[in-house]
């Protein structure tokens, strides 16, 4: 009997209105849903509230043309192919400077705010050119393709010739096959013993400072002095492995040593290398 009651025609009537009643419903929500959305979307292209100026500040090497377009590459199309992306409500700040730090290697740090509702502002600090690396030793020094570094040996941008000892070189390093831009010369650690080396010769050598070092394979490292008439001298060679305040006190110490001193003095122009990869020792040979 509870059977019968349960499926009669009555009840099933009234089964088949609440379906309906609540497809009904669905339908309307999913309809006011579609029209929120697409109202959304055309509010977010409303030219009011969407980025339509570019301020760029503190750049002085990389063309602001560049900055700019690689800020309206990212705020170009849309979200989901509904939302515009140069919304100011909607844009990525993060994303921004992301893209602009991937794609400019020069820019140290960036920072993107809004100004206004329509303008968006890009405080960039570059890398500053410490030191130059290049692809190899070549007499044709004009023909090399030479890269700006940082302090910490991050390649950053190409360089253009320099004539002259401009900039303290720097050969070898960087892994063969691989784009040098956006690559560090060795370890920040093994770059900074170099740069503390160098500095340091520069003191106690103040007369012949080094040009350039050449970073050899089995981790020994070939610093060679300005000679005479802007010529290549003497080279100075030291290991991965030595103690740079160490290895430069015993080259103080040999400077100012007789009979090397005046040697050095004298003959400086047939001085071929000074080694200093043996502990206490200092080797030197003369042509």
């Amino acid at each position: 009997m509870r059977g019968q009651i349960l499926n009669s025609p009555r009840i099933k009537e009234i089964r088949q209105k609440r379906r309906k009643l609540l497809y009904r419903k669905m339908m309307i929500i999913f309809g006011l849903f579609i029209v929120l959305i697409v109202g959304l979307s055309f509010a977010t292209k409303i030219k009011k509230i969407n980025i339509q100026n570019i301020q760029v500040v503190g750049n002085s090497v990389i063309e602001t043309g560049q900055i700019e377009s690689v800020i309206r590459e990212q705020i170009a199309g849309n979200y989901f192919h509904l939302f515009a992306r140069s919304n100011s409500f909607l844009v990525s700040k993060k994303r921004i400077e992301e893209s602009l730090l991937a794609n400019l290697k020069r820019i140290l740090s960036v920072e993107i705010k809004l100004t206004d509702l329509r303008t968006i502002k890009a405080s960039v600090v570059e890398r500053e050119g410490k030191y130059i690396w290049c692809d190899g030793l070549s007499e044709d020094t004009i023909a090399q393709k030479c890269y700006f570094t940082d302090d910490s040996g991050y390649i950053f941008d190409t360089a253009p010739y320099f004539s002259g000892s401009v900039y303290f070189k720097i050969y070898g390093g960087v892994g063969e096959g691989l784009s040098p831009i956006g690559s560090n010369i060795l370890s920040e650690g093994e770059f900074g013993k170099i740069i503390n080396f160098y500095n340091s010769i520069k003191t106690i050598i103040p007369a012949n400072k080094p040009i350039f070092v050449l970073i050899k394979s089995d981790s020994t490292y070939e610093v060679v002095l300005e000679g005479s008439a802007g010529l290549v001298g003497p080279k100075i060679i030291f290991s991965k492995d030595n103690d740079i305040d160490k290895i430069a006190g015993n080259l103080s110490s040999a400077l100012s040593s007789e009979p090397f001193a005046s040697m050095f003095r004298a003959k400086y122009n047939d001085l071929l290398y000074i080694d200093l990869r043996f502990n206490d020792k200092v080797y030197y040979k003369f042509k």
